[in-house]
């Protein structure tokens, strides 16, 4: 089975919406080496969107006072708790470190989950990224790509 790659967020709000517009570059790319989902809803159905997986990515943008705008951290989702002073942002009352606590309970978590987190300046409604946020994506692409480590690499084809 293909590794999945889910990019959460609402397009909406500003950086929020960086999970889905990686995803926009990715896809064309990846279609052969991954599914790719986009999650703007409660993150509980993660839960079985990830369900009978091997390898999972997620992309979220989270907040963090003393970091950079468009810093990318990458976390094992199966050996790292996401750090209480990098919140990833959600405007439901269930986040994504409620819906691994929950897949852990439930036995229900991907032998592999990495978490992408982009940190984000601006929250508000709107569409457009800010600009650091916007700078990151042709390094995340990299780093999904190279995670993923296909035959070839993707990226010729690729807008990254």
């Amino acid at each position: 089975m293909k590794p999945l790659i889910i990019g959460i967020g609402n397009p909406h709000r500003s950086d929020d919406g960086i999970g889905p517009a990686v995803l926009e570059h990715l896809q064309p790319a990846l279609c052969a080496y991954a599914d790719v989902k986009t999650c703007q809803s409660d993150p509980s159905g993660l839960l079985d969107e990830w369900k009978g997986r091997e390898h999972v990515i997620i992309i979220d943008s989270c907040c963090h006072d003393s970091v950079t705008p468009g810093t990318i951290f990458r976390l094992d989702g199966l050996r790292e708790s996401i750090p209480a002073d990098a919140v990833t942002t959600s405007s439901h009352a269930f986040s994504l470190a409620d819906a691994i606590a929950l897949g852990r309970q439930l036995n229900s978590l991907p032998t592999s989950l990495t978490l992408y987190a982009v940190v984000g300046q601006d929250f508000h409604f709107g569409t457009a990224l800010s600009e650091n946020v916007e700078a990151a994506i042709e390094t995340l692409c990299e780093q999904i790509y190279s995670d993923l480590n296909p035959r070839e690499s993707p990226c010729t084809n690729s807008p990254c």
